[in-house]
């Protein structure tokens, strides 16, 4: 049985949108798994995103400070931490210092299976 191959993805070849002022690179989707990143300028507050029923989501904070609230509570992240969204959850994330932050995300699985 063949070896499987991993895949370089180039930024260049990640799907770009934006969530607000948020700008999100999607690295990565299957049926199981969708992985990116989203930098936001300082100041800054990102599009609400309304939640992926049956999917749980990961953010880990690379670089900057972030607040990232659900309507109800608000959770602070600094470079190094990570918050596990709940299936269905909304969210937006909210740039809380002083230079642009960057949001490393995934989740899974594919609420569109």
């Amino acid at each position: 049985m063949p070896v499987p191959e991993a895949s370089v993805i180039r930024r260049a070849e990640a799907r770009q949108f934006f969530e607000g002022p948020e700008e999100c690179q999607e690295y990565f989707r299957s049926n199981s798994l969708w992985f990116g990143t989203s930098v936001l300028p300082a100041g800054e507050r990102g599009g609400l995103d309304s939640g992926h029923p049956g999917c749980t989501e990961v953010f880990y904070c690379a670089a900057g400070e972030v607040t990232i609230e659900d309507g109800i509570r608000s959770y602070g992240l600094r470079q190094g931490d990570s918050l596990i969204i709940p299936a269905g959850l909304p969210h937006a994330i909210v740039n809380a210092g002083a230079a642009a932050a960057t949001i490393v995300w995934a989740g899974g699985p594919d609420e569109r299976r």
